[in-house]
């Protein structure tokens, strides 16, 4: 809620009689918050002035304790620290507090600051300024002067007052302006009326005058009579200026389940007496409902992010589960890489090559049908039996593997999902807490983590994982996927007698093609096909021929303070290739080559 003209008149007026003489011995502020609080003291008495600059939650309040949050030694208005608060004034009938503060310097000279709080929402701020320059000292935000914004607050620059709003006072309001604005505009609306010349006002304050004088808010204004006039006046009358004896002056409207919904600065006539709580003065009204309203609007803030980040990752978990499905479907089609070795283990000519496939009988059906077998012409006939049976073996170790994913994976589902039909109720505190319980294990929580700034000599991120492909040959290749990840991969994970592989003259990724053992040679099939990748992941993907560097990673060096995935290659080889990932094999029907 943003306060009104109204609601900061009331504040002022109920400040003056409490702080003005009292000394400024310190102040707190909550940066994020856009808040500072100055512990005022008099005598043994000592309080709390709350000044927030907040956009949404922009107040003034008076308190009797700190807060846990609160920091001190901040330099910001440090310089009005021992200085003495002589004066409160309202800038005009406007959003705006002026505290004249008056502070001794060790030379026997006084200086004099004004301390300017702008309840503007939004645009809210907090102004230091020097009495006598006129030249703002320090302010909690900076505006530029611009195309929608006239007037510049900086630091440095000549304060000037917020823009005078064409509309009268509520205090200036009688008989004879009122009957004058009736007399231009008799066809408004009683609401209309008042909405639109009267500043400070809004819905709720519009409706309690109509309630007070018995004028319907649609009713026509050329129509009301001399009485109704009157009867007006001294509603605003009444509203503005309380009678001293009043012992409550402000109230709260809650709902039923007792978060605020309006702060009052009167005591509605018509406001159910279970949904309203009444107080003897503003500044407590203001302490309560902005308590709780902080409260609830933080409560809801966490279940929005919570919401969005279970709803995101249940999201990812479905598709995650997806592609498990699918490559466990794929290892579930093992034998038919067993058979494809058998079969080809049965042809007479084993040392044969060249050939892209073979068409042969599968005698393991009844009656034996014709298959085509997608063979690599760089392998004889024994040589892709034997790659054929090896990926059986791959196959059936990696299912169990898979399986176990997917049951983890779909575990972790159902908890997501239901969190996701909790989470489409109301928010509400002991809700949140057991979903955080809930989502624990999943590493979700309600509030943003704190980011880490981390360098290529220090840990990546959580979470990085490399895109990984396998060659002909059964090689390991390592393909980066940003900048930071291409020299942790690099840098981190290779090993010096890995290759590297980069696209020449281009942006793309770092690929690595990583050695079994130390002494295991590369095929030059591996080499082609870890090359193709390097290719594939840089700019010239749509190229028919690149030319990729390869060398080993003990070649490669990294300058002192250069951009990440930048590096220095002291000895290199090219190779022209075409761009390309690697493939495999679909199915029995129509086994086609590797590549």
């Amino acid at each position: 809620m943003i306060l009104t003209a109204s609601h900061v008149h009331l504040l002022a007026s109920e400040l003056q009689g409490t702080i003005l003489g009292w000394r400024i011995k310190e102040v707190f502020t909550i940066a994020a918050e856009k808040t500072a609080i100055l512990e005022i003291q008099q005598r043994k008495r000592r309080k709390y002035l709350l000044l927030s600059a907040h956009p949404e939650f922009c107040r003034v309040e008076l308190l009797e304790k700190t807060e846990p949050n609160w920091e001190g030694g901040s330099h910001l208005l440090t310089s009005i620290q021992g200085g003495q608060i002589t004066e409160l004034s309202r800038l005009g009938f406007d959003r705006a507090l002026e505290f004249s503060v008056e502070k001794a310097t060790e030379i026997s000279e006084r200086k004099h600051y004004r301390l300017i709080l702008e309840l503007t929402g939004p645009q809210a701020n907090l102004i230091l300024v020097e009495a006598k320059s006129g030249k703002i000292s320090q302010c909690l935000r900076v505006v530029r002067a611009g195309k929608k914004r006239g007037r510049e607050v900086a630091p440095g620059k000549l304060y000037s007052p917020l823009p005078k709003q064409d509309k009268l006072s509520p205090l200036e309001l009688d008989f004879e302006k009122l009957s004058s604005l009736i007399g231009r505009e008799p066809g408004k609306s009683f609401k209309g009326l008042l909405a639109s010349n009267i500043w400070g006002l809004n819905d709720s304050i519009i409706k309690e005058i109509a309630a007070r004088t018995g004028i319907g808010l649609g009713a026509k204004v050329g129509e009301l009579s001399r009485e109704d006039l009157i009867a007006l006046c001294r509603a605003v009358e009444r509203l503005y200026c309380p009678s001293p004896s009043e012992k409550e002056n402000a109230a709260v409207i809650i709902d039923r389940e007792g978060n605020p919904k309006e702060l009052l600065f009167y005591i509605p006539i018509d406001a159910p007496e279970k949904l309203t709580r009444r107080f003897p003065s503003l500044l407590e009204a203001t302490t309560f409902f902005y308590r709780r309203f902080i409260k609830t609007r933080e409560l809801q803030r966490r279940w929005s992010m919570l919401t969005r980040k279970v709803s995101g990752l249940a999201a990812k978990t479905r598709r995650r589960k997806e592609l498990l499905q699918q490559r466990l479907s794929e290892s579930q089609q093992r034998e038919l890489y067993k058979i494809c070795g058998d079969l080809l283990m049965l042809q007479h000519d084993k040392k044969k090559r060249g050939r892209k496939e073979i068409t042969v009988d599968n005698i393991f059906k009844v009656p034996p049908e014709a298959v085509t077998v997608g063979l690599d012409p760089k392998m004889n006939i024994l040589e892709n039996a034997r790659w054929y049976y090896k990926k059986f073996r791959k196959a059936v170790a990696g299912e169990k593997k898979l399986q176990a994913q997917l049951q983890k994976i779909s575990s972790e589902l159902e908890i997501l999902e239901r969190a996701q039909e909790s989470l489409e109720s109301e928010p509400a505190e002991y809700l949140l807490l057991n979903l955080k319980r809930q989502l624990a294990p999943l590493g979700i929580t309600d509030t943003p983590r704190e980011t880490k700034r981390t360098s290529v000599k220090g840990k990546v991120r959580t979470g990085f994982r490399p895109r990984e492909f396998v060659t002909s040959d059964g090689w390991r290749v390592l393909v980066g996927k940003s900048a930071k990840e291409n020299d942790y991969l690099t840098f981190k994970m290779a090993s010096r007698e890995d290759i590297w592989f980069h696209a020449r003259g281009a942006h793309g990724s770092h690929v690595v093609l990583k050695r079994p053992r130390k002494k295991s040679q590369p095929s030059k099939a591996s080499v082609e096909e870890a090359a193709s990748l390097a290719a594939y992941f840089s700019k010239q993907r749509t190229s028919s021929k690149v030319s990729v560097s390869y060398t080993l990673v003990k070649h490669l060096r990294k300058p002192r303070k250069a951009k990440p995935g930048l590096v220095l290659v002291q000895q290199e080889e090219s190779i022209l290739v075409e761009p390309r990932l690697l493939g495999r094999v679909e199915s029995l029907g129509n086994i086609s080559d590797q590549s």
